[in-house]
């Protein structure tokens, strides 16, 4: 996928065991975008969302856990 800046996007992802959660995501390491985020359960079995919703709902729970 190729980011807006011109520049190739790179998949990512990152996983919290303790809230059951996977986001996954296209990163562009040229100007920093994130795009493409959805969320899962840890095992992938099930869809939550999709989108910037996606990005803010695993931020917001796993700063609940950290804190």
């Amino acid at each position: 996928m190729q980011c807006s800046c011109g520049r190739e996007m790179t998949e990512r992802f990152s996983v919290s065991k303790k809230c059951n959660l996977r986001w996954e995501y296209s990163f562009c390491k040229s100007c920093g975008r994130i795009d493409a985020d959805y969320l899962y359960s840890y095992d992938k079995t099930q869809f939550i969302e999709r989108g910037y919703s996606a990005r803010l709902n695993y931020r917001d729970m796993t700063r609940k856990i950290d804190n």
